[in-house]
């Protein structure tokens, strides 16, 4: 990246890291790279640059490597042009160990085991009752179920044929 003051000065020559701040040589001011882009808006490499003077607010803009004159439309204090850049590539790796990894699968063995019984488990409820009535004994016999009545009828009607032929 070149610097040069807009007023015919020395142009400074500086590599630059991105969210750095710097500050401008022969000045009292800074800036940062903040982006790059390696085709911004089809003009190709461009940097957004943070120029801050101390007591006022920042002024961002863009600077692009194939228009090295660009910014001297802005008419800043200096003029900022991108020369060149270099991209560092790396990949990255990332071992974990979870120790409490099988509390969440038993968890999970608990929980599909609960929606099968919940599922398809058929909920059935038998009373039988039997008093004293006089000389006899009275037998009431009552059910109830949650699901597939028609089965659990079929089934309490031979629990009720058994029963009469036990009594018998």
């Amino acid at each position: 990246m070149h610097i040069h003051p807009a007023s015919d000065g020395e142009c400074y020559t500086l590599d630059v890291p991105l969210r750095t701040w710097i500050e401008v040589p022969g000045g009292k001011s800074f800036f940062q790279v903040i982006e790059f882009k390696e085709n911004f808006m089809e003009f190709g490499p461009a940097l957004k640059i943070a120029y801050h003077k101390p007591g006022e607010a920042p002024v961002f803009f863009w600077i692009f490597k194939n228009y090295p004159n660009f910014d001297a439309g802005r008419k800043g204090e200096y003029i900022f042009s991108f020369i060149d850049y270099q991209v560092t590539y790396y990949t990255g790796l990332s071992v974990t160990k979870d120790p409490g990894v099988w509390v969440v699968w038993m968890g999970c063995g608990l929980m599909a085991l609960g929606f099968i019984l919940a599922l398809f488990m058929s909920h059935q409820t038998v009373w039988v009752k039997i008093e004293p009535v006089k000389d006899r004994l009275r037998v009431k016999i009552a059910g109830k179920t949650h699901k597939n009545a028609v089965s659990f009828e079929r089934r309490f009607k031979q629990l009720w044929e058994a029963i009469k032929e036990e009594i018998k």
